[in-house]
C-alpha cells in the first residue's frame, strides 16, 4: 500500500514537472533570446508525457561574447528530437540557461 502511494507520488511530481517546463516554453515563445546553434550531444529521452518526451541536448552557446557549452532541457514531440550535429534555432533566457524552445 506504501508503495503505491509513492509511485502515485512520483508520477504527479512528473507530470507537474512536465506542466511547468510547456509553461517555460510558452513564455520562451514570446520573451526569450533566438539563436541558431549546433547541437553538441543528445541524451536519450527516458520517459514519455502524452505526445511529448524530455531530453536533454548539449549545445555551444555565446554569452557575453564568451562560447559556453551548456546542458539544456527541453520537452519535443518524438519525431522532433533531434541528432547530434543538427543546426538548430533555440530560445532561451540568459538567466535559465536549462530551459530553452527548440524550433
Amino acid at each position: 500500500m506504501f508503495r503505491k502511494w509513492i509511485v502515485i507520488l512520483f508520477h504527479e511530481y512528473k507530470k507537474r514537472k512536465a506542466r511547468r517546463q510547456l509553461k517555460w516554453q510558452a513564455l520562451l515563445t514570446r520573451k526569450g533570446i533566438g539563436l541558431r546553434t549546433r547541437i553538441l550531444e543528445v541524451k536519450a529521452p527516458r520517459r514519455s508525457f502524452g505526445d511529448y518526451v524530455r531530453c536533454s541536448i548539449q549545445a555551444r552557446l555565446r554569452i557575453n561574447g564568451k562560447r559556453v557549452n551548456c546542458w539544456m532541457s527541453t520537452l519535443l514531440t518524438t519525431e522532433k528530437t533531434p541528432q547530434k550535429g543538427d543546426v538548430v534555432h533555440i530560445r532561451y533566457f540568459p538567466s535559465h540557461l536549462n530551459n530553452v524552445l527548440i524550433r
